[in-house]
């Protein structure tokens, strides 16, 4: 797969849609962008809540549809840029994981750990926080990662 292997929580498509005003949406693009041009990819979840609002991006009224396509069509149905795990290739995570982490999010770190993902970006601070109490994940804030990721342009 890529060099860097990252899982986004949905910060990245709410931004892509547009929720959290102009600035987000165009770093998210951005994003995308470095993504397709550099080695890093994405590990995602087949039919997980993520995907199924990813594809959900190509069904609203442009500019989003566009950036939903641009993510689909880049990112997600390219072998090399996105690392799809099917359910079956996740394991359920163990209960000292479990008990700390919101369920909502528990696939989102076993795709992390199934993966053996580099990173994982969030937005949501309790998420963040519960996750800061495991050892072995890297969990980076979304206005750092971005800052980050996108100061260092295509390699």
């Amino acid at each position: 797969m890529a060099r860097l292997c990252i899982v986004a929580d949905e910060w990245l498509l709410n931004d892509l849609r547009g929720d959290n005003q102009q600035k987000a949406q165009q770093d998210a693009y951005r994003l995308l962008i470095q993504l397709r041009e550099k080695c890093d990819g994405l590990a995602v979840l087949h039919d997980s809540p993520w995907e199924k609002k990813a594809y959900r991006l190509t069904e609203i009224q442009e500019p989003v549809r566009g950036l939903g396509r641009l993510l689909y069509r880049d990112i997600l149905r390219n072998w090399q840029k996105c690392l799809l795990l099917y359910p079956n290739e996740v394991n359920p995570l163990p209960s000292e994981y479990a008990a700390r982490i919101p369920r909502k999010d528990h696939y989102l770190v076993q795709t992390y750990l199934a993966a053996h993902a580099d990173v994982l970006t969030t937005s949501d601070g309790t998420l963040a926080e519960a996750l800061r109490t495991v050892a072995g994940i890297n969990v980076v804030m979304r206005d750092e990662f971005l800052r980050e990721y996108l100061a260092e342009g295509p390699a």
